[in-house]
């Protein structure tokens, strides 16, 4: 994980005080998510403030992502950076799903916390308050009919939540920044064709060097890619793995994975090779990937990439 979040994450406690040195010392040359996230439990601990999650958010920078960064602001438009953001944000922010959804005409960016995510509420924080810094900055301050909704009561430090700069409404059906759809359509003053195209194909080279398994979780990898299309249910490979059904999800969670996100690894790779063909119809690579119905192999494509399985097949991000 790029190690410019837990520089930013000491440059936050060292604004209140706290010497650096009292969370990590010496800084290492890498951290990996799971460290990052006891290093922010402890940040929280050393700050006394539960809602260091979002200032921490709020000053993470575009150039703090790494590769995702400079891809995303050099995006043509808000619909170019929304495709980016969901297919490759798992490089920035592993415990969360974003996808785009619409409602009453307004455009939704929905994040979930993954069953892996030690501390929803937390990651929560620290995502959206990332998401609303960046497109403030990208845009020139200017999210038409910007807020933040979240599925969770207000907490004790509600009012902290001002500091994102936008209304924010607790008790909603969905975690998610919403915003006009007139946001889609914004060209950005930093769009880069040429750049925007190279740093997509990196982050797809360096999202797929995360997928490689290893452990329990690249056992049950390794058996979901020889299966053919017929894939096996949880407990039926836990069978060809020597375990009950209880063990594998026990060990799965130890590895910070779950059976559904590896078994949608492995269909998201099978259905782009496919789609690289360019000779089979979508109908039948949702059959190939075990769909009974190809409108649900449709949505998780979108889920996965971003973009529709068509869109996907006619852009350059693969070739």
């Amino acid at each position: 994980m790029n190690i410019a979040y837990l520089t930013t994450l000491v440059q936050e406690l060292e604004s209140r005080g706290i010497p650096g040195s009292e969370l990590v010392d010496p800084m290492p040359a890498e951290v990996t998510p799971e460290q990052l996230a006891t290093l922010l439990e402890s940040a929280i601990q050393l700050g006394g403030d539960p809602a260091l999650g979002l200032s921490f958010g709020m000053r993470l920078n575009l150039a703090s992502h790494g590769m995702l960064g400079y891809a995303l602001m050099s995006s043509r438009n808000g619909q170019q950076l929304i495709n980016g953001l969901t297919r490759f944000s798992r490089l920035a922010m592993p415990s969360i799903d974003l996808s785009p959804a619409e409602s009453a005409g307004q455009f939704l960016l929905v994040c979930r916390a993954r069953e892996t995510a030690r501390d929803p509420v937390l990651y929560m924080e620290i995502v959206l308050a990332t998401l609303i810094a960046g497109a403030r900055a990208l845009f020139n301050r200017r999210i038409p009919g910007a807020a933040v909704w979240l599925d969770y009561p207000a907490p004790a430090h509600a009012e902290s939540y001002r500091q994102l700069g936008v209304p924010v409404h607790f008790n909603q059906s969905e975690c998610a920044v919403v915003c006009d759809r007139s946001f889609l359509e914004m060209d950005l003053p930093s769009a880069n064709p040429v750049l925007a195209e190279i740093g997509a194909r990196q982050c797809q080279e360096l999202l797929r060097g995360m997928k490689k398994r290893a452990g329990v979780a690249g056992s049950v990898r390794a058996e979901l890619v020889k299966a053919n299309g017929e894939f096996p249910g949880q407990d039926e490979l836990a069978v060809k793995l020597n375990m009950s059904g209880r063990t594998l999800r026990r060990q799965l969670a130890g590895e910070h994975t779950t059976y559904r996100e590896i078994l949608d690894e492995v269909r998201f790779e099978l259905a782009r090779r496919y789609l690289e063909t360019g000779a089979l119809p979508i109908t039948e690579i949702a059959v190939l990937l075990d769909y009974d119905d190809p409108a649900n192999f449709r949505r998780a494509f979108k889920r996965w990439s971003g973009m529709t399985a068509r869109q996907w097949q006619l852009s350059d991000i693969h070739q």
